[in-house]
């Protein structure tokens, strides 16, 4: 069996800006709306489902909404550096440099800002903070820049 839930469709999208360290035209400031989609495979449980579909929205929602509204910077970039203070983060790379407001800004666990380390790092967030019943074989997770474009991942 399949579970899908759709993000454009239940509201689980959003809005942020990035750039990606030196691509010629994604490495300028630019923003998306973003949507996360998800696919579970697997078996029923004893109470006929394969996953509860509120606890996973819920939790694709609270992971949407800490991305949404915020600059988003790759804390791992090996192009790049980040400094934080109380009030400001200061990033430097690819020859430029930005000062954002603290509140502003998040700060990820990745190398990228692509919808590829996007992706990844959806699929971590959601794999930490909901119990994955044994009965599921494999979770995708996708984050689409726009409707109908978006990547689509699953670890091995």
């Amino acid at each position: 069996m399949l579970l899908e839930i759709d993000g454009w469709k239940h509201g689980i999208t959003f809005s942020s800006s990035h750039f990606i360290i030196g691509h010629t035209k994604c490495g300028r400031l630019h923003g998306h709306n973003y949507g996360i989609r998800l696919r579970m495979e697997g078996e029923m449980d004893r109470e006929y489902m394969l996953m509860d579909f509120v606890v996973v929205k819920r939790a694709l929602r609270g992971i949407a909404e800490e991305l949404d509204h915020r600059v988003l910077l790759p804390g791992r970039s090996p192009y790049a550096e980040i400094d934080e203070d109380g009030e400001s983060v200061e990033f430097r790379g690819a020859g430029k440099r930005y000062v954002f407001p603290r509140k502003d800004v998040l700060i990820l666990p990745i190398e990228a800002t692509s919808a590829e380390e996007l992706a990844k790092y959806v699929y971590s967030r959601f794999a930490d903070s909901v119990e994955i019943p044994p009965s599921i074989r494999k979770v995708w997770i996708a984050v689409d820049e726009e409707m109908g474009q978006g990547i689509w991942y699953s670890p091995e």
